[in-house]
């Protein structure tokens, strides 16, 4: 018998964290209570939070790398991209959802 195949797992922001635009930073602040502390997003952190908000990492990834075309080999693109995931998911601010539970929330 086949197994079911594993839904595509996509990005969230924590609940409890808080975010505030800093234009005048060309970034954000970030609150994150489990920390807890105050985190200040680049603007290239900012745009991965942005950009990573219910989508899965292969989405992630082509839309980060057109982002950052002008600037970055696709290689080096994605050495910022997942060193930039990992420490937004270590710092609570993001966290990984399944489709299906995002699916779930909003029937709910």
């Amino acid at each position: 018998m086949a197994q079911p195949e594993a839904m595509p797992r996509t990005y969230e922001l924590n609940p409890k964290s808080r975010t505030r635009e800093m234009p005048e930073w060309a970034g954000a602040l970030v609150y994150a209570p489990p920390s807890p502390k105050l985190y200040y997003l680049n603007p290239t952190a900012r745009a991965v939070l942005e950009i990573s908000i219910g989508q899965t990492r292969d989405v992630i990834r082509e839309e980060f790398r057109s982002f950052a075309s002008a600037v970055a080999s696709a290689d080096e693109a994605d050495q910022v991209l997942e060193d930039t995931l990992y420490n937004l998911e270590e710092n609570g601010i993001l966290q990984m959802t399944s489709i299906e539970s995002t699916v779930d929330e909003v029937r709910g």
